[in-house]
């Protein structure tokens, strides 16, 4: 897998927060369904995964509503909504499971037992207590930013936040909404990650000029 040079600085700044005692429970959120924030978050995993040594990465899949990164790792399983169906009973780690071909990186589902008020929010701190201190880094793929005020809320309670921004099609008004958003909330974004960007001269000459 070949790793880009923001999302390889985008890890490293991840473990120096980690290694800082400054946080390793970090966010991933775009504007809306369909920017790429799973695909993101799924590339932040791997990439840490596989470029960190000793570090134990596991993936939340935090939006019930598209079920992205259960859908991408085939985990049709049970997943942190069960554990709460069964009002909390057992190991939360449990749940967790492999991602498929990467032995350091693990998902935590969403499962099946999804009632119509599913939201990860109000049950976030239930989460981070249940996954205790087995992994160094903690990835949460939130709800879209104006879906409602799940991503939002999750975003307030993690160490760092990326936000994810489609290349040509989020614009610089919805972009700057999410950031004044984010700011007073006191939220702590540490990136931005611009997904589906199109280069549009040589991929050669773009690595030799930038």
């Amino acid at each position: 897998m070949t790793t880009s040079m923001e999302t390889t600085n985008a890890v490293y700044r991840m473990r120096d927060m980690q290694r800082l005692g400054s946080g390793r429970f970090f966010s991933v959120i775009g504007a809306h369904q369909g920017d790429g924030a799973t695909f993101s978050c799924a590339n932040l995993g791997i990439a840490a995964a596989n470029l960190l040594d000793d570090v134990s990465v596991v993936m939340v899949d935090g939006d019930p509503a598209g079920c992205g990164l259960s859908a991408a790792a085939d985990a049709s399983g049970k997943g942190w909504t069960d554990w709460f169906a069964d009002d909390c009973r057992g190991s939360l780690l449990d749940f967790v499971r492999p991602w498929p071909g990467s032995p350091s990186l693990s998902l935590l589902p969403v499962g099946g037992a999804q009632p119509f008020n599913t939201s990860i929010a109000s049950r976030w701190q239930k989460i981070a207590d249940g996954l205790g201190n087995e992994h160094q880094l903690v990835l949460v793929d939130c709800p879209p930013f104006f879906a409602g005020s799940d991503g939002q809320a999750i975003c307030r309670e993690v160490d760092g936040v990326f936000v994810v921004l489609a290349a040509e099609v989020t614009r610089r008004a919805i972009a700057a909404t999410m950031l004044d958003a984010f700011r007073a909330n006191d939220c702590n974004v540490i990136g931005a990650i611009l997904n589906r960007r199109r280069y549009h001269i040589p991929d050669w000459f773009y690595r030799r000029i930038f």
